[in-house]
C-alpha cells in the first residue's frame, strides 16, 4: 500500500514516562520546616508568611513560641500559646509494677 509521505502508520510520538502515585505525592509535599528563630514579638510580627500558611516561630529571647497564620486573603494573625512545664507528680503510680505472682 502506498502512503503519502506525511503519513506514518507506526509513528508513536515520544511521551515522558508517567510518575507513579508515590512519586507524585513526594513531589507535592513541601520539605519539613526547620525551627524558625525570631528575636522577640516584634520580629515575629514582621516575619513574612505566605498566604494560606501557618508557621511556628521560636523566640530566642524569651522561652515562648508564636504561631503566625495568614489566611487565603492575606490577613495575618498571631497566637501566643502559653506553655507551662509540667512538674513531676509525687502521687503518680509507677509504670513498672511487680507483676510476678505472690508465692507463699
Amino acid at each position: 500500500m502506498n502512503y503519502p509521505p506525511y503519513y506514518q502508520p507506526n509513528y508513536q510520538p515520544y511521551a515522558p514516562p508517567m510518575m507513579d502515585q508515590l512519586a507524585q505525592l513526594r513531589a507535592q509535599q513541601p520539605a519539613p520546616n526547620p525551627m524558625i528563630w525570631v528575636q522577640g514579638e516584634a520580629a515575629a510580627k514582621s516575619y513574612l508568611v505566605a498566604a494560606g500558611n501557618t508557621v511556628p516561630l521560636w523566640d530566642s529571647e524569651n522561652m515562648c513560641i508564636y504561631v503566625k497564620s495568614v489566611d487565603a486573603s492575606g490577613v495575618p494573625s498571631m497566637r501566643h500559646p502559653r506553655l507551662h512545664p509540667s512538674a513531676p507528680n509525687p502521687h503518680r503510680r509507677s509504670r513498672h509494677r511487680n507483676t510476678s505472682p505472690v508465692r507463699n
